[in-house]
């Protein structure tokens, strides 16, 4: 069983942490983005009147939230650190993941990114692929390491992007 901190947002995180809940690993930890972004007031202001899915699978299924405002920070490094983690996954990060935090983990540190790597590497590549015209997109879960999506592949996979598909869908 793999003990693993969870760092994200949005509905690529959500998916991340009902993956993680099905499986037999352990999910120790989250680190959410929005909370690099606020005190802890306004978050919880924000997570009791206008809670995301996010917030929600946190709050339903109990899951501890490392406190920190950065992934890079001390704070951050500290807590994780308690936490023995095999592995860091990260879905969706609004900043660049230092050696320092790397390094963390037993085993590694994971990005899912939504896209085939190596095309449409960093934000929004969701946007990209449609402006592009492709027909076809996926996801790529790779290592970390200090370049943005350029880390080695672990696994893909492709899906179609459909006609009336946006980068929003």
């Amino acid at each position: 069983m793999l003990r693993v901190i969870l760092v994200g947002y949005g509905e690529l995180a959500s998916s991340l942490m009902l993956g993680i809940l099905e499986s037999k690993h352990k999910l120790v930890s989250v680190f959410r983005w929005d909370k690099t972004e606020s005190n802890n007031i306004t978050s919880f202001v924000k997570d009791s009147l206008w809670p995301n899915n996010f917030s929600t699978l946190i709050k339903t299924y109990k899951i501890p939230e490392i406190n920190a405002n950065s992934i890079n920070s001390e704070k951050f490094i500290k807590q994780a650190l308690r936490l023995q983690p095999d592995v860091i996954l990260v879905g969706a990060w609004g900043e660049k993941i230092k050696s320092n935090t790397i390094i963390l983990p037993k085993i590694a540190c994971v990005n899912c990114h939504p896209s085939l790597l190596p095309v449409h590497r960093g934000s929004n590549p969701y946007a990209s692929v449609i402006k592009q015209g492709e027909s076809k997109t996926g996801i790529t879960f790779h290592l970390v390491n200090e370049k943005i999506d350029t880390g080695s592949i672990l696994l893909q996979k492709e899906i179609s992007i459909l006609d009336n598909d946006t980068g929003g869908s």
